[in-house]
């Protein structure tokens, strides 16, 4: 084993930063990371456990909102519920290898982001196929909670939640301003959208 000391350049610094920290060992590396994924395991239950709870639950306050004529946003809401669910099922009763619980981890934030996508402040449509019309701050709890997930509770490598927080808070961030053209007075509303999504 080398236990010498070496000097690092300041190139070789930088790019240690966006490198991933892996064991030089190949066996090592590949023992760490199904022990990760092992304790990892019930975070990702708790995740979806809470996303099938979240949408159900918005799928019925739209469906009680609107006195029982479902929306298309409800309807999203209720197919977003049942596939956690059934990820959750599948989950619950097949034993994962490690490769099928990451597919499994990334499914979940992809549809994670989806449900965060149809709370972005745009509007389509009108009647039953209205998404929303909404205010340029509309859809920032949303962005908010799949952040907070990605960074806190899902395994996944810190460059893709990186990236997954960088392109949803741009796409909210161009809803907002094509959605204050829209609206005349919304100064104020886009400038506070502005700073949450920065």
């Amino acid at each position: 084993m080398d236990h010498s000391v070496k000097a690092m350049h300041r190139k070789a610094a930088f790019s240690r930063l966006l490198r991933g920290r892996r064991f030089e060992n190949a066996d090592l590396e590949q023992l760490y990371q199904r022990y990760t994924f092992k304790l990892q395991q019930s975070s990702i239950a708790s995740v979806l456990g809470l996303l099938v709870t979240l949408n159900v639950t918005l799928a019925s306050v739209d469906l009680a909102y609107r006195g029982g004529s479902p929306s298309l946003l409800g309807l999203l809401h209720l197919v977003h519920g049942l596939l956690f669910l059934a990820a959750f099922s599948f989950m619950a009763l097949r034993r994962l290898e490690d490769a099928a619980l990451l597919a499994l981890c990334h499914g979940a934030l992809a549809l994670a982001s989806t449900f965060s996508l149809l709370a972005m402040p745009w509007s389509v449509g009108a009647a039953f196929w209205q998404l929303r019309a909404g205010a340029p701050a509309d859809g920032l709890w949303e962005l908010l909670f799949v952040l907070f997930l990605a960074y806190t509770m899902l395994p996944v490598r810190t460059r893709v939640a990186l990236l997954l927080g960088a392109a949803l808070c741009a796409v909210h961030t161009l809803c907002a301003l094509f959605c204050a053209r829209e609206l005349p007075g919304q100064d104020r509303a886009v400038q506070v959208s502005l700073r949450a999504s920065l």
